[in-house]
């Protein structure tokens, strides 16, 4: 149905003038306000799909939660639950910790450490005295035999365990190493950037400045 451009009145349309005040009808104002409708709508639409699957995304997406038990043996075993409290991974870990921001899990048993997925199966071997995420970034800092290195997603070292300390620098692609009491900052191939000769060594969030004493 056309509306009169001139009083915004509805009229027929087979309508020539407009019965309210009499202005010609040009037969184009239903097909603009049509089209500016549409226009309008449009946003509208696409953000309440984008919502409705971003629903749907958050109600199939699997909830896990920790849970333990005692073993026969009377040891604390981890595992993760849905929201049912069914066993997804079974109670068999003696720790078992989230990698933020990965959907993956840090599992520890008798000693050593690896990486499982949802399923509980081995993506890293349990063969590291320690291991830590890096924060937004698929490597780990690992030890063994009292030494630190960085490891890749696939458990390979990226940086070999030669530190006797090694932390990351949040939002810096670095790392602060210790030898010998020493501390300094070494880049992600393991090469030193600041040489370790001070007594104590952090970095500053957001700024390539760092806090040092000697």
């Amino acid at each position: 149905m056309p509306f009169c451009e001139n009083c915004g009145n509805e009229v027929s349309d087979k309508a020539k003038f407009c019965p309210k005040c009499g202005t010609k009808i040009e037969g184009v104002f239903q097909q603009n306000y049509q089209e500016e409708t549409d226009e309008f709508e449009k946003p509208q639409k696409q953000f309440l799909e984008a919502e409705g699957q971003q629903k749907k995304e958050n109600k199939t997406a699997p909830k896990l939660i920790f849970a333990s038990l005692n073993d026969d043996n009377g040891q604390l075993k981890w595992g993760l639950i849905d929201l049912d409290g069914d066993w997804i991974i079974q109670p068999k870990f003696d720790g078992l910790d989230e990698v933020k921001e990965k959907d993956i899990f840090i599992a520890r048993e008798n000693g050593k450490h690896g990486v499982i997925d949802p399923d509980g199966k081995w993506i890293i071997p349990l063969k590291f005295d320690g291991l830590r995420g890096v924060e937004r970034k698929d490597i780990y800092i690992a030890s063994e035999s009292g030494k630190h290195g960085v490891l890749d997603a696939n458990g390979n070292w990226i940086v070999q365990p030669k530190f006797d300390r090694l932390d990351e620098v949040k939002e810096k692609d670095v790392y602060i190493a210790s030898e010998n009491g020493k501390h300094g900052v070494i880049d992600p191939d393991g090469k030193w950037i600041i040489p370790p000769k001070f007594d104590g060594l952090r970095g500053v969030e957001r700024k390539d400045i760092y806090i040092a004493s000697e």
